[in-house]
């Protein structure tokens, strides 16, 4: 289904969808959730939830002396402010060189964004793959990240001519205002033999339910062997039980020969407790996206990796959401996916809903039509749908990131 594409290229322009339908202009709104109202399942009271697409351009290509900006993770941080993440590429749209982390923040529900800020500058080097995670203990922001050194490009790395990626973390304990030094975390969390690493992009979580509340979960992907090889490529979830004090490696998620070659990783905690994990499938010929669960918290995966093949796209990235859940007081459970829809090239962001606990998806609406690549998905304070993408248009495939938001009943009607 089609909502139309929405385009733009000035920062903080919004542009509008039609009017929903009286018959459905009414829903739920979010007033608890299971993380703190972050990312996770939602507590809810009957409001008008009905509001229909509307977009605002949050980086361009070009501003604050940035090429590009790319890769994009979004979070709602305790005090309701969204925080929108992105690699801020100097130079070139390219995947390496002198490529810092930026952000902006939204105290209006994406309506308006705050000035650019940067969070992280390696100098040369490249840092980014943002993964942040709002803890609802203390609503402190953490923030695990990678980096690489500028000159080294992909293959280098993972034909292991280039050094191994390193991982660091970060937090903030006012909403994204401010952030601490980057903190090496690499020892605990990378094995010898790795070579490529992201961490992410997307949103990670913390989970709710079970014997293993409160671990933190960031989902990664990991390269080693030999990088022609069918079993070159694979996931892993990091844990960290001390609300992102330490971290070590839980499950790891192995390629399927011939079918399956996992690479980046978006995770949810579903209502049952267990952890789905979405991948992005380098291994052509099958299904676009393998997914795995977790029935321990995140310390092994239940019999490894499966073809999804509900859902087209290219090889891109794709995001998951838990937007709401009947053990929280919702009527229904809803997870969300967003991703491109084009089986073959990247463009035609679109926004998938699960009511059965991600046993099938529906065909989903476009929100824009055009060039479109990474994404991540959250819930606003004031219960909307916000998806944060890659955006551009046929003269510049990224030309800018974008926010959606819309109502869940909104979303449903389409």
């Amino acid at each position: 289904m089609f909502a139309g594409g929405f385009c733009g290229n000035n920062t903080d322009t919004m542009r509008h969808a039609p009017t929903l339908p009286h018959h459905v202009a009414f829903a739920f709104a979010l007033v608890a959730c299971g993380d703190g109202g972050r990312n996770g399942p939602a507590e809810f009271v009957p409001v008008d939830n009905g509001a229909p697409l509307e977009i605002t351009t949050v980086f361009t290509a070009g501003e604050s002396g940035y090429h590009t900006f790319r890769i994009p993770a979004i979070v709602r941080a305790a005090d309701g402010t969204l925080l929108a993440l992105a690699e801020g590429r100097v130079h070139s749209a390219a995947d390496h060189g002198d490529i810092d982390l930026v952000l902006k923040r939204s105290p209006d529900h994406g309506q308006t964004w705050e000035p650019l800020q940067v969070v992280a500058d390696l100098g040369q080097d490249t840092i980014g793959n943002p993964m942040p995670i709002v803890v609802r203990e203390s609503g402190r922001v953490v923030l695990p990240l990678t980096s690489n050194r500028g000159e080294d490009i992909l293959p280098e790395i993972n034909m292991g001519t280039g050094e191994p990626r390193r991982i660091w973390v970060t937090h903030s304990d006012d909403h994204g205002a401010n952030w601490e030094p980057l903190r090496e975390i690499s020892d605990t969390t990378r094995q010898e033999g790795f070579l490529w690493y992201a961490t992410g992009p997307g949103h990670g979580l913390q989970l709710s339910r079970g014997p293993h509340a409160g671990r933190l979960i960031a989902a990664c992907d990991h390269s080693e062997g030999d990088w022609m090889g069918q079993e070159f490529l694979h996931t892993h979830l990091l844990l960290s039980d001390d609300l992102g004090q330490t971290w070590r490696i839980g499950a790891v998620g192995e390629p399927v020969a011939g079918a399956i070659a996992p690479n980046e990783s978006s995770a949810l905690e579903l209502a049952d407790g267990r952890i789905y994990v979405n991948s992005r499938n380098e291994q052509r010929g099958g299904a676009s996206r393998a997914i795995a669960f977790s029935s321990d918290g995140g310390e092994s995966l239940d019999g490894g990796y499966s073809l999804e093949p509900a859902i087209t796209t290219a090889v891109v990235q794709g995001s998951v959401l838990q937007y709401s859940a009947t053990d929280r007081g919702a009527a229904k459970n809803r997870l969300i996916y967003t991703g491109p829809a084009h089986p073959e090239e990247r463009r035609e962001m679109r926004v998938r809903l699960s009511v059965d606990e991600a046993q099938t998806w529906d065909e989903g609406v476009v929100i824009h039509d055009g060039p479109a690549a990474y994404s991540d998905p959250v819930v606003t304070a004031d219960s909307r749908v916000g998806v944060l993408f890659e955006a551009g248009d046929e003269e510049r495939n990224y030309a800018r990131i974008d926010f959606a938001r819309f109502g869940i009943l909104w979303l449903e009607a389409q």
